[in-house]
């Protein structure tokens, strides 16, 4: 089995849950980018879910605020994730977080607070090193690195640089917007939305920063300001 957890084509023994044991290691950021690469070359779905990490549904959400370090529960279509968590997730994969490790990053994230003052606590948690702003279109305006997290406004998207740009917009690991290129993924791995739970369900896909702002653009909107630097690791 991949050292790094069970993928979609692995044994049926796969699933079962492993013994986990975290390694912090100073290349995360490089790591956890390979992760996110391998979830989406390999097409493994999820599904898009902004709840907050506390609500019953949510196995790793479950699992970062667990108080002690259990078994890393698998990737499945049925498993729930926002943004961020998907980034986390990764990391979880290559045994740089636990939930021990998760609690002295965020101790507050399993507390009530107020929406903004959450968003903001969550941005500020997401990039507690050296922050630097993206300005689209502004050639001179600092660009992120391979590993690098990129966030919008007060976290109100959160995805990973690839390292490489597509018509000069840099490129990330972003688990949004709803949609799949047919030519980048088998059929299988296609975005497809249940009625019934309201949630789209869909892989980690390549997407440059232009086209996620246009999401933006689109509705009449201005997109967020984005900062970006290491992550919380």
């Amino acid at each position: 089995m991949d050292k790094r957890g069970p993928f979609p084509n692995d044994p049926p023994q796969a699933h079962t849950p492993i013994p986990y044991i975290c390694a912090p290691h100073d290349d995360a950021p490089l790591l956890i980018a390979d992760e996110l690469e391998e979830f989406q070359t390999s097409g493994l779905r999820a599904q898009c879910s902004p709840i907050r990490i506390g609500h019953p549904d949510r196995e790793f959400g479950a699992w970062m605020l667990a108080p002690h370090s259990t078994p890393l529960p698998a990737l499945k279509p049925q498993s729930a994730f926002n943004c961020w968590e998907m980034i986390f997730y990764a990391g979880a994969r290559r045994h740089l977080l636990d939930p021990d490790t998760f609690d002295d990053l965020m101790p507050w994230m399993d507390r009530s607070l107020p929406g903004p003052t959450w968003s903001r606590k969550l941005r500020d948690s997401l990039l507690p090193h050296t922050k630097q702003h993206f300005i689209p279109g502004d050639h001179s305006s600092p660009r992120p690195q391979r590993g690098d997290l990129m966030v919008w406004g007060d976290a109100e998207h959160v995805a990973m640089a690839t390292g490489e740009t597509v018509r000069g917009s840099p490129e990330v690991f972003s688990f949004w917007p709803h949609y799949a290129d047919p030519a980048r993924y088998p059929p299988e791995a296609l975005v497809t939305y249940d009625d019934l739970t309201l949630r789209w369900t869909m892989p980690v896909q390549r997407v440059p920063v232009d086209e996620l702002n246009s999401f933006w653009t689109e509705d009449g909107l201005s997109p967020p300001e984005i900062l970006f630097g290491r992550g919380p690791w």
